[in-house]
């Protein structure tokens, strides 16, 4: 089978894809995409945190009669229970917020392919590679993976 004549690199791949996901049309999903990053940051620094609240709270609870004060062990254990529902929240909010870029993206890309198909010629995806296909879905496969070079 021949290499096509135009190959496309990885990093061209990876503009055509990331303009999905940062349309220059559409303000509300570039929202969407920075209220997302920020919920995964504050996700993930709260889940680093978190052990650190749990170490706390162990050492608090392990203080001697004289130095223990009840209220102190308490507010680290409802600090560490925070912390958890806190990394939980966040990350659902993420993928909440996500899921409307994550579709249109998925919605543009599949659109294009199916333009791009119906745009070749039967002949060329039949015959045009030079390659017998046996059956339509690997000839409708070949065409697919010829989208990004056009």
């Amino acid at each position: 089978m021949s290499e096509p004549a135009s190959k496309i690199g990885q990093k061209q791949t990876i503009k055509i894809l990331l303009s999905y996901l940062w349309p220059k049309d559409l303000p509300g999903l570039k929202r969407r995409v920075v209220v997302a990053a920020l919920s995964l940051i504050l996700a993930k620094l709260l889940n680093v945190y978190i052990p650190f609240l749990y170490k706390k709270s162990v050492d608090a609870l392990s203080l001697n009669a004289q130095q223990q004060i009840l209220v102190l062990p308490l507010l680290v254990i409802v600090a560490y229970g925070a912390a958890r529902m806190g990394q939980a929240f966040f990350s659902e909010l993420r993928d909440l917020v996500f899921e409307r870029v994550a579709r249109y993206a998925q919605r543009m890309v599949s659109l294009n392919t199916f333009s791009h198909l119906h745009d070749l010629s039967f002949l060329f995806i039949w015959k045009g590679k030079q390659v017998d296909f046996p059956d339509i879905s690997s000839a409708v496969r070949v065409a697919s993976n010829s989208c990004w070079i056009s």
